[in-house]
């Protein structure tokens, strides 16, 4: 009888309900990223109101083919994350340089064209005041 009762209540139950997400108008922008000798090289800028921190960077490594009309049978390029770590404060900008794994030249010619973006980032708010009278006493 417990379980008819749980299964039933299982089924009654509201169904989960999907908000509607709106994109962030907050913007982080990478300004003269460049990847160097295995190293990543640029600048962050955060254009936002508030602190930022784990700026998180895609650095894709996209090949270009000598002739793309006949491109070889398998892609080298390819991509990873990098996690700049260092707090910005509100409209301030820090450099950054991190090591990546550059992919090896493939010798028929093509090259490869690296681009750095935003993936992801924290936004750091100020903690709320607690209104006076809310706290419990101090004890002696």
């Amino acid at each position: 009888m417990v379980a008819l009762a749980l299964a039933v209540s299982v089924f009654l139950a509201d169904p989960p309900q999907i908000l509607k997400l709106e994109p962030s108008s907050a913007r982080v922008e990478v300004q003269n990223a460049a990847v160097d000798d295995g190293t990543v090289r640029g600048t962050l800028v955060n254009e936002t109101e508030t602190p930022i921190k784990s700026v998180t960077l895609l650095v894709q490594h996209h090949y270009r083919w000598p002739n793309e009309y006949k491109p070889g049978p398998v892609d080298p390029g390819r991509s990873e994350s990098v996690t700049v770590s260092t707090e910005i404060p509100p409209h301030g900008r820090v450099t950054f340089a991190s090591p990546v794994r550059q992919p090896e030249p493939v010798g028929d010619g093509g090259h490869f064209d690296t681009t750095v973006s935003v993936m992801a980032f924290e936004q750091v708010f100020p903690p709320q005041p607690v209104p006076e009278g809310t706290l419990p006493p101090p004890t002696d």
